[in-house]
Parts: C-alpha cells; structure tokens; sequence
C-alpha cells in the first residue's frame, strides 16, 4: 500500500512537469507566430494547412481576361451584325447603342465593339458625342439643320 501512493506521487509528478512542458512550448511557439506576423514573415504549417496570415485567392468566375467581352466566332459576328444594321437602319433618327444592343441581344461590352468595327470599316456613321451618339446607315442622307425647298414642276 506504501508503494501505491509512492507510484502515485511519483505519476503525479510527471504529468505535472508534461504539463509544464507542453504550456511552455505553446507559448513559445504562440510568441514566434506573433513576432512572424508582425515582421510580415508567416511560417509555414503543415502541408495543405492554411497558414496564418495567407491570402485567400479569388474564385474565378469565368474564363479569359476580366472585363472583356468573350471572343466571338465569326457565325456569331456576322448573325449580330446583321441585326444591328437592321436595328440602325430601322431608326429614323439614329440608333443608341442601347437600341443596338436590345436588337442583337448582346452585353453591352460585345455591342461596344461590334460598332466601333462597323464605324472603322465605314458600315455606320455616327452623329453626337459620347452619350448622345447615334449611328446612322451610310447610304441615309445626313440630317441637316436647315430643309432644302422643294421645287415645283
């Protein structure tokens, strides 16, 4: 019975100094972590762990460059290029491109460039500035500020 409570005191004083132990090295290891990060260094964890202080990537949301629009093939080019010049030339006083857009079903990234192409290759001719654009067939006539008289025969 007197070895029983010698074991005892014996096992209690093991645990008691594991104990010791184990809080001393979470403390030590708590306070590298903290001069790490406030030295801007993070220490690496285990593998696949996220390490304190990483950056969490973005998630991508689509494929190629942000902002855009998405590369079209040339069936699809020439389908939204038909509408749009039927779109514009249905406007009598010049299309928007929100009128163009509507017509062709397209964001408006894919619409932007589809009208600078038809203005550079001389399909379109547009009248205004910014906001106030429109663009025109070239075979209309140029609005005019003042009305040619009509001759009489």
């Amino acid at each position: 019975m007197r070895n029983m409570g010698n074991a005892q005191a014996a096992l209690s004083g093991l645990v008691e100094k594991f104990v010791g132990d184990m809080l001393a090295l979470i403390q030590r290891t708590a306070i590298a972590e903290a001069s790490a990060l406030t030295a801007g260094k993070v220490r690496g964890g285990a593998k696949g762990a996220p390490r304190l202080g990483a950056r969490v990537p973005a998630v991508k949301k689509g494929t190629g460059k942000p902002g855009r629009p998405p590369k079209l093939t040339e069936a699809e080019r020439q389908k939204f290029v038909g509408k749009a010049l039927r779109a514009i030339a249905k406007a009598e006083t010049g299309a928007t491109m929100k009128m163009v857009q509507d017509a062709i079903g397209a964001d408006i990234a894919t619409t932007k460039r589809l009208l600078r192409d038809l203005v550079k290759s001389n399909a379109v001719r547009t009248t205004g500035k910014t906001r106030a654009t429109a663009y025109h067939p070239l075979d209309a006539a140029p609005p005019s500020s003042s009305a040619a008289p009509a001759s009489e025969s």
